[in-house]
Formats: C-alpha cells, structure tokens, sequence
C-alpha cells in the first residue's frame, strides 16, 4: 500500500477536526436532552439537534475514506 502525499494527510486531519466538532456539538445536544426538568420543545430540540449531527459526521466520515482511499491507490 501506497504512503499518502503530504496533501491528503493534511486534508484528512483537517476532517478529523470537523469531526470532532461536530462531535463536541452532538455531545451538547445529547446532554440537554438528559436534563429531567427540560420542556418537550427542548427534547425535541435535542434529537433534531442530534440527527442533523450524525448526517454530518457521516458525511464527514465518508469523505475521510475517500480521501485517504484516493490517496493510497496504486
């Protein structure tokens, strides 16, 4: 297996970093939702909250293995 350029490794490391922060944000929303005394609105809040983060770490996570695919092919 090929080494990845230096181009590609930057690339993916930058979307780590996206991912982590949507991470972090899907972190926040799920700890709202924990909250015993939180209104319906809120909990409905949350879940959109995290269903719109995992659409996004997907795509993001999709676009890691493109990348590092593309990146290692012969």
């Amino acid at each position: 297996m090929a080494a990845m350029d230096r181009d590609h490794k930057e690339l993916a490391r930058r979307l780590f970093v996206l991912a982590t922060e949507i991470a972090e944000e899907a972190h926040e929303a799920a700890l709202s939702g924990q909250d015993a005394a939180a209104p319906t609105g809120t909990l409905i809040a949350a879940a959109e909250s995290l269903g719109r983060e995992a659409q996004e770490l997907q795509a993001v996570a999709t676009a890691i293995v493109a990348v590092v695919g593309r990146a290692v092919e012969p």
